[in-house]
């Protein structure tokens, strides 16, 4: 039997970076996330613009450079038709009378309706802030969301229905060091001023993490991870991280945020849709932080678009949970469209309009969606001569689907 887990992380003493300061990272060794281990998040939203229902893609993804990207390769399957389900919300800790995960594990039958293949739990470790992103002593997994019994019973409930839990992972920083005295490396990506960084350059601590990382695996249940502010460091840590705990071929994602606009679908889901983790809402946009909000009007017309394009979509537990009996069920037909179509996350995208009021694409040759306040889409509208059925609609937007 293994040795039990330490109760403090003593390796953390002498592996924070230095806080002087250093020249900046150049493109050759950006610390771009963006490689074939790590999927990237990114916001679609919709908006309106000068008075009228202007409907744009609004995307948040953190800028990269192009130089050190890895070679694409062929899609993992299982990844690309992956369906995530945001497991908490900003709040959530509040919620749960010390025992959210309690109420995640009595929501499972409603997430297997939603056709999700992953669920991202919240930062497991007990953090000086409730919300789990300060974190003191990794193995310490006695959090405001429950203990690591009730999270150890949730990940094997969530596995036994055929749903991957996910753990939201935070070790670009470290709350509670009384050793801090910023002697280590330089940092290889942005400052997080709110707590000193990892050095994610010492081969030690490295080490220590890979460690924490399989007790999560072995010992909770996780099967991948969510990487938290990854460009704090660079991007061959997390490929490292990832290859001696999970492997590269289970979803893994990396919050890496920037404004990209291309000649395609907006963002990183235009450019490279197999690694673009897309969603309308998370605790930092929506939920009681209000960063970034998505108009709540267009929120069933952003899932519209969400779970019938490509890229991998994620849910939003309060859209799903919260906000009433009528989005969660145009929520769950589109998920299951999505699910009975085969749509995944490098579908074939063609945009047939793209205009002030009506947006129209068709996906894979099986799904035409259509968006914005026009009635009138013209030749655009699908017929059934050609093998087209209606198969829902809701506020400024509609979906067909192709029988034959």
């Amino acid at each position: 039997m293994p040795p039990p887990p330490p109760t403090s992380v003593p390796f953390l003493q002498l592996t924070t970076c230095r806080l002087a300061a250093s020249a900046p990272t150049s493109p050759q060794t950006s610390h771009t996330p963006l490689n074939s281990h790590t999927h990237v998040t990114m916001a679609l939203g919709m908006h309106a613009q000068q008075q009228q229902h202007r409907l744009q893609a609004r995307t948040a993804n953190r800028r990269t450079a192009a130089a050190p990207l890895r070679p694409a390769q062929p899609a993992n399957a299982a990844a690309s038709r992956s369906r995530a389900q945001r497991g908490f919300a900003w709040d959530s800790w509040q919620k749960g009378g010390g025992n959210w995960y309690g109420r995640v594990q009595a929501a499972i039958p409603e997430l297997a309706a939603l056709q999700v293949s992953h669920v991202w739990l919240p930062p497991p470790s007990r953090s000086v802030s409730k919300e789990g992103y300060l974190p003191g002593q990794l193995y310490d997994l006695d959090s405001e969301y429950g203990t690591k019994e009730q999270l150890t019973q949730l990940c094997a409930a969530l596995k036994a229905a055929g749903i991957s839990p996910m753990a939201d992972i935070v070790i670009n920083h470290r709350a509670n060091d009384p050793h801090f005295n910023g002697e280590g490396n330089p940092d290889t990506g942005d400052d997080f001023g709110a707590a000193p960084d990892l050095d994610h350059a010492n081969p030690e601590l490295r080490a220590a993490l890979v460690d924490w990382l399989k007790h999560l695996k072995t010992e909770v249940g996780f099967t991948g991870w969510r990487f938290d502010y990854a460009r704090g460091y660079a991007a061959r840590f997390i490929a490292e991280y990832v290859d001696k705990t999970v492997g590269k071929d289970v979803l893994n994602v990396g919050e890496y945020w920037t404004e990209q606009w291309q000649g395609k679908a907006p963002g990183l889901v235009g450019w490279w849709p197999a690694k673009a983790v897309t969603f309308i809402e998370n605790h930092d946009t929506g939920s009681t932080q209000q960063h970034w909000p998505f108009p709540s009007e267009y929120v069933g017309t952003g899932y519209a678009y969400l779970l019938t394009h490509p890229g991998i979509p994620t849910i939003f537990w309060d859209h799903v949970f919260e906000w009433g009996e009528p989005l969660r069920q145009e929520i769950t037909a589109l998920a299951q469209l999505r699910q009975r179509v085969g749509l995944h996350s490098e579908s074939k995208l063609e945009i047939l309009a793209a205009e002030p009021d009506m947006y129209v694409a068709r996906v894979a040759e099986k799904v035409t969606v259509k968006l914005g306040p026009r009635c009138d889409m013209g030749d655009l509208l699908p017929k059934e001569d050609d093998g087209w059925k209606f198969v829902m609609s809701g506020k400024d937007w509609a979906v067909w689907e192709k029988t034959n």
